[in-house]
């Protein structure tokens, strides 16, 4: 009696009836013997041949055929072909690789993403060297374009580059993003460089020249005017040159750097208003100016990673970037400095996304953007 192995060990297997091959497994000292719909194979010390049955004077005999390997059929560039069922002929029904045979393994669609370099946005202000401190360095992840926050925010919406710098109020304008937790350009009371120039008190202001370059800058501007003001002026988009932007307008509304080292205090009764300051007064929150936003399905993790390097490394060189800033002006290298250690912090904690929260509720009752939607971040 033969015996059939199941999950848990042996059992007795029914003997043949008369007459009948017996088309189960058995052991014999020259191999064994499969059958299955009424063809035999004999597994032996020469490999897998098929056994065919013959009828003889004898009774039911055996004989051996030919045992043909089937070729793959192979495409021009070297792969093979799906067989008629659109099967990969390396591979049997479950999906295994057929024994002796080799099975192309492609690169999975995430190692493909860990391995590419994206399209970054960067914004050329003193603010924002503390981010990007070391990633030209990162040519294997990143390929840097510098611009103006606006421009830098329309190639993002465009699809032209993959991940920017972009001012926070452009988050609202897309539809996809994701931002890199906890990095911002952000000030918890005076920024510095943003600001309104005027030689008039706030409350006279009818008409505001606004650098052209500016978007979270120029929402702010109108928030604080209905809520801090209370005046309704005119907005009119300039080139940042303050002399031309008060021949135009009553005041001037600065961004970046031309905002941080305009020398106002020569100009008679020309006061800055410093817009950082005004929200604090308004909101008693923090106010994020800036951070890291892009598209989901090309960021990595290793990307999210180097920005953080960045700023680490960009914190511990904040006399160096200053420095670099003003190289032949110790005057401006000072100022620099004291903006970067006092002005500007390059986080975004738990009241930044508060003070964040409160910037789009505004925004949104002064129909500055369409609606606000919930801020999602990469994952960590």
């Amino acid at each position: 009696m033969g015996r059939r192995r199941t999950g848990a060990g042996f059992r007795a297997a029914a003997p043949a009836a008369d007459g009948e091959a017996d088309h189960r497994i058995r052991g014999c000292p020259s191999g064994c013997v499969l059958a299955a719909a009424g063809r035999q194979y004999r597994f032996d010390s020469g490999g897998l041949a098929a056994v065919r049955p013959a009828i003889g004077a004898g009774g039911f005999g055996f004989r051996r055929g030919r045992c043909r390997r089937r070729l793959s059929h192979r495409r021009p560039g070297g792969g093979r072909e799906a067989d008629a069922g659109g099967r990969d002929p390396a591979t049997d029904s479950g999906g295994r690789a057929r024994p002796g045979r080799t099975r192309r393994v492609l690169r999975s669609a995430c190692d493909r993403r860990q391995m590419s370099v994206i399209r970054l946005g960067a914004v050329e202000y003193l603010n924002a060297r503390p981010l990007v401190h070391g990633l030209e360095a990162r040519s294997d992840l990143f390929s840097i374009q510098y611009d103006v926050p606006a421009r830098v925010a329309s190639l993002l919406h465009s699809g032209r580059i993959d991940l920017a710098l972009i001012p926070s109020i452009e988050y609202l304008r897309g539809t996809h993003y994701r931002v890199v937790p906890d990095i911002a350009v952000a000030s918890d009371g005076p920024v510095a460089s943003v600001a309104l120039f005027t030689t008039r008190p706030p409350t006279a202001v009818r008409s505001i020249a606004v650098d052209a370059s500016s978007r979270t800058a120029a929402a702010l501007l109108r928030i604080l005017c209905a809520q801090s003001f209370d005046i309704e002026p005119q907005l009119h988009a300039m080139p940042p040159d303050l002399p031309t932007m008060l021949k135009r307008c009553d005041a001037a509304l600065l961004i970046g750097d031309v905002a941080l080292f305009t020398e106002h205090e020569t100009v008679v009764d020309l006061d800055k208003i410093d817009l950082g300051e005004e929200w604090m007064a308004l909101a008693n929150l923090p106010f994020i100016w800036a951070f890291w936003a892009g598209r989901p399905d090309v960021v990595t993790p290793a990307h999210i990673d180097a920005l953080r390097e960045a700023r680490a490394a960009g914190l511990a060189a904040l006399d160096e970037i200053a420095s670099a800033h003003g190289p032949k002006d110790e005057e401006q290298a000072e100022i620099a400095r004291a903006y970067l250690q006092e002005n500007v912090q390059f986080a975004m904690n738990e009241e930044g996304r508060a003070g964040l929260k409160r910037f789009y509720a505004e925004a949104v009752d002064l129909d500055l953007v369409p609606e606000t939607h919930a801020v999602r971040y990469f994952e960590s």
